[in-house]
């Protein structure tokens, strides 16, 4: 088994994931926080929390490792960007003022047709929830 030596004490950086523990509303940020504080103790091992959490030895071994060189800030998770809406703003705007008029479906799916449309009903529901 090998001891993993730490850059910084490792009391320090449990005590710091303890205060964020206690402030953070992020659950995955949380999450992480307290599976890495749980190493930290050097009361379980990496393996054995792997088997418990469902998480790779790897990734535990990374979250540990990154604590430990850049803080707790960088387990932080990374907002995905998505993909790219197919309706222009404009169509959007329509669809909306369509919804709210209570018109037809055929009125729908004429206010949205266009050139960048794949199929003209195909974001009605996201987009007429609001209402």
């Amino acid at each position: 088994m090998t001891v993993r030596i730490f850059k910084h004490d490792r009391n320090e950086l449990l005590k710091q994931g303890i205060e964020i523990i206690s402030s953070t509303n992020d659950t995955k940020y949380h999450n992480r926080v307290v599976l890495v504080n749980l190493l930290l103790t050097g009361k379980i091992s990496i393996s054995l929390m792997s088997k418990a959490s469902g998480l790779t030895t790897r990734t535990l071994s990374n979250w540990l490792s990154i604590v430990d060189n850049e803080g707790f800030e960088k387990l932080r998770a990374i907002k995905q960007s998505g993909r790219p809406d197919k309706l222009s703003d404009e169509q959007k705007a329509e669809i909306k003022k369509v919804a709210q008029s209570q018109k037809t479906a055929k009125t729908l799916c004429d206010a949205i047709s266009g050139p960048s449309a794949r199929h003209p009903a195909h974001n009605l529901l996201s987009i007429a929830q609001p209402f």
